[in-house]
């Protein structure tokens, strides 16, 4: 085969190899832990929009869908566990966990209710402890609700891990449905040396 033809194939070949990746890469939803800002400044961190599909733990029948920037959560007919793990939440990349550790931070999330139902949210380190299970009494209309957390500090010398936040809706009748439009953190400053 000739350079005149050798060279120019290959080049479409490559061509054709990186317009199917980008392609195929277009449609695929985000999965995996939540991390920071690009910018590197931690300052505000959200989860809104395609990143609601990040959430993880859906046990005992609790369904979420996302749909126009929205997170619908609903329960199944039993309460959710009360381990933050198990059931919905969010995880934290390495990089929060770092950025958090020792911080007091603010967790806003807008939302209401569907159906009813309240939402409880608590920040869970994995290993040196969890804010324990906020509850917020949701509105039919949309409003924001907000809590603070002093983070542990990670212990000198241990690895790197994950921080984890929980989602849960709650009430007297289930399955309990709320909608979620954002959830923020803000990091303020430090709290423990």
């Amino acid at each position: 085969m000739s350079d005149k033809i050798f060279f120019p194939l290959v080049f479409m070949v490559g061509v054709a190899m990186v317009l199917a990746t980008l392609f195929l890469g277009r449609e695929t939803e985000p999965t995996g832990p939540i991390g920071g800002a690009a910018s590197g400044d931690y300052s505000v961190v959200p989860i809104e929009g395609e990143n609601f599909k990040r959430l993880e733990g859906l046990a005992l029948g609790a369904i979420s869908d996302v749909e126009n920037g929205i997170m619908t959560l609903s329960t199944g007919p039993r309460p959710q566990p009360a381990q933050v793990t198990v059931g919905p939440h969010f995880k934290l990349a390495a990089d929060l966990e770092t950025v958090y550790s020792g911080h007091s931070i603010q967790i806003f999330v807008q939302a209401q209710s569907v159906s009813g139902a309240d939402l409880e949210i608590n920040y869970d380190t994995g290993r040196q402890g969890e804010s324990g299970w906020h509850r917020f009494d949701l509105s039919e209309d949309w409003e924001e609700y907000r809590f603070d957390y002093n983070v542990p500090l990670r212990a000198e010398g241990s690895e790197s891990g994950f921080d984890y936040l929980g989602l849960r809706p709650v009430g007297e009748n289930l399955p309990g449905v709320v909608r979620i439009r954002k959830i923020e953190f803000r990091r303020r400053g430090l709290w423990a040396q």
